[in-house]
């Protein structure tokens, strides 16, 4: 009942956004025609002249749409099944948000590892890296995402059982089982919640 819905709206923003990258982002519609509601969308920007960090809110009359072509497994996963693109000539207004959510902390402390890992490994390796370790597959680039699913490895920048395996299995190693368990588990779930919380990620921590 959504689809081609045009109003007013403020929405808070759930992943960075850096001037000249990808024109779309996730958010999350807080107010439609002044009426409070959650609800995650993709947000369609044609101007790429925002630096926009997570929890930054925006407002701006836009038009909600369902996706003309089959959206992705990822995007249903997080459940986004709208979409939302501003109305020509009107303004954007920008305003950094002081009381962060723990979603959008965590979204800023993934965003800083990836920037520091590529800092220090620069190139596809730093970048295959950043992926691996955050569980966000765009700061790839299109080219190694492309060779990642043609060559069947694109779940290696997933967050899911590998990852939470891993960490599990060196607390166990070096701890024991019951203490390393008991000293994993802090750590597994704040992982995941820094991964993105995908339902991947809390499936592999839930059965750890």
């Amino acid at each position: 009942e959504l689809d081609g819905f045009a109003a007013e709206m403020e929405l808070r923003v759930l992943e960075h956004y850096t001037e000249g990258e990808s024109a779309s982002i996730e958010v999350m519609i807080l107010e439609r025609k002044g009426i409070p509601q959650e609800r995650k969308v993709r947000l369609y920007l044609e101007e790429k002249t925002f630096s926009l960090k997570p929890g930054d809110r925006l407002k701006l009359t836009g038009i909600l749409r369902k996706e003309s072509t089959t959206l992705s497994r990822n995007r249903l996963q997080k459940g986004i099944y709208l979409t939302v693109s501003v109305i020509k000539n009107t303004d954007i207004s920008v305003e950094p948000d002081a009381a962060l959510n723990l979603m959008c902390k965590a979204a800023r402390l993934s965003n800083a590892i990836q920037k520091r890992i590529q800092a220090l490994i620069p190139g596809e390796e730093g970048n295959l890296l950043a992926a691996m370790i955050s569980g966000d597959s765009s700061v790839c680039g299109k080219r190694l995402q492309t060779a990642l699913v043609n060559t069947g490895l694109a779940h290696i920048a997933a967050v899911s059982g590998l990852h939470i395996s891993i960490l599990t299995g060196f607390f166990v190693t070096t701890l024991g089982r019951r203490n390393g368990f008991l000293a994993s588990l802090p750590l597994i779930i704040l992982y995941a919640i820094v991964a993105g919380a995908s339902p991947s990620a809390m499936r592999a921590v839930i059965m750890q």
